[in-house]
């Protein structure tokens, strides 16, 4: 595998383990970046 897409993939878990809103934060982004592909 690709060994940065590892880091990140581990950085990102350190950080919604860390920071639970962080995981609440993506959501949010991910719906609205839906919304604005959908209209």
């Amino acid at each position: 595998g690709n060994p940065e897409i590892g880091k990140l993939v581990g950085t990102t878990g350190e950080v919604l383990q860390s920071y639970p809103l962080a995981l609440t934060q993506l959501l949010v982004s991910y719906h609205m970046m839906k919304a604005i592909q959908i209209y």
